[in-house]
């Protein structure tokens, strides 16, 4: 096979070069660049996407429960302490997240490109009016045209971004993150991308030691103290812990709301 290989930067259009090749699927031979400009890495074209994305290759994912839990839970807290209650999941997988917030009474909609949609079927609206929260949770590494997808979320204009994806730093072919088992993973952003980024588009940028990366809008009107605590409490692993029992107070009704909403429509 031969392939198309495009050697301009699909995020900023930078001259890249080869930094390593690897094999993915264990079939396919193919080349890692490295942005000049971002410093982000990235597969050539891939080709190999709609083989990476059958049932087979799904069933890797076996975190996506603790990871639901664990972002949901800090999603909830951080709608409450915001007094966020629109929300849109950007590749949303099956939905679950989705559901989890619907449940807990946030109107939430998911959509993702790859996945079915499982639980939180006909809330998959993308045209919310005041968006108060876009979620991103380990999906901006399989944007096939980051630039065009990044268009689209901002187009949205949420007042903050919230996200997960691990950070490109130089690292070699050993990389886990590369998920070669799947070829799923296909772009890996350095900080200073995401910096670039969230100034591009006139946002404020966060990245905390626990891994997620919150960015707020210069229009949303957040007093420096919350965010302050918000970086302080989001680096404590043990503050998710917490989290889990402060759920036991809260009143998940959401799901009956919903119920009776879809039997009106039949």
């Amino acid at each position: 096979m031969i392939n198309n290989l495009n050697f301009d930067c699909r995020l900023c259009s930078g001259d890249t070069q080869l930094k390593f090749s690897e094999k993915i699927l264990n079939k396919y031979s193919i080349k890692f660049l490295e942005c000049k400009n971002c410093k982000s890495l990235q597969t050539e074209n891939p080709y190999w996407l709609k083989e990476s994305y059958n049932e087979w290759n799904t069933k890797f994912d076996t975190g996506v429960f603790s990871r639901v839990e664990k972002t949901s839970l800090l999603t909830i807290f951080l709608c409450k302490f915001l007094k966020f209650k629109n929300i849109i999941d950007y590749g949303g997988g099956d939905g679950l997240f989705c559901r989890i917030l619907r449940d807990y009474n946030f109107n939430c909609n998911t959509y993702d490109k790859y996945s079915k949609n499982i639980y939180s079927k006909n809330y998959d609206n993308l045209d919310q009016k005041n968006l108060d929260l876009l979620t991103s949770f380990e999906a901006i590494e399989h944007f096939e045209k980051p630039k065009e997808e990044f268009e689209k979320i901002f187009s949205m204009n949420p007042k903050a971004f919230l996200l997960t994806t691990s950070i490109y730093k130089d690292q070699d072919s050993k990389w886990n993150y590369l998920e070669l088992a799947t070829g799923q993973h296909i772009f890996f952003y350095s900080k200073r991308a995401l910096q670039d980024l969230s100034k591009k588009y006139n946002y404020h940028i966060y990245f905390l030691e626990s891994g997620f990366i919150l960015m707020t809008s210069d229009q949303f009107n957040c007093n420096k103290f919350k965010i302050f605590l918000l970086k302080k409490l989001l680096v404590r692993e043990k503050f998710f812990y917490i989290l889990r029992f402060f759920r036991i107070f809260l009143n998940p009704k959401g799901y009956e709301k919903d119920y009776i909403n879809l039997k009106k429509k039949l």
